[in-house]
């Protein structure tokens, strides 16, 4: 997506969670997370980022291009049974 109006919110750039295997973790609803979870995650190591807003977030001491999808760096549970349901069933 392709921001060139700075003032628009921060709380309209969600970032798009994909599981390791670069898949949704959910389609319905589709897994969004908030601009500050998604930063977090970074933060903690949790998540790759795979595409960036046109967006700069600045602190005193730090910048960085707002993540608009990130990829876990681990498989969760629900995506691997998911995963195993769909070998099981085709």
């Amino acid at each position: 997506m392709n921001f060139q109006d700075h003032n628009v919110s921060l709380e309209k750039c969600p970032a798009l969670v994909l599981n390791a295997d670069y898949r949704p973790l959910s389609y319905y609803p589709l897994s969004l997370w908030s601009w500050q979870d998604s930063i977090k995650s970074v933060f903690l190591d949790r998540v790759s980022i795979v595409s960036y807003y046109d967006r700069v977030i600045r602190s005193p001491s730090f910048s960085m291009k707002l993540p608009s999808v990130i990829a876990l760096k681990a498989t969760s549970n629900h995506s691997l049974i998911r995963i195993l349901q769909d070998l099981m069933f085709s």
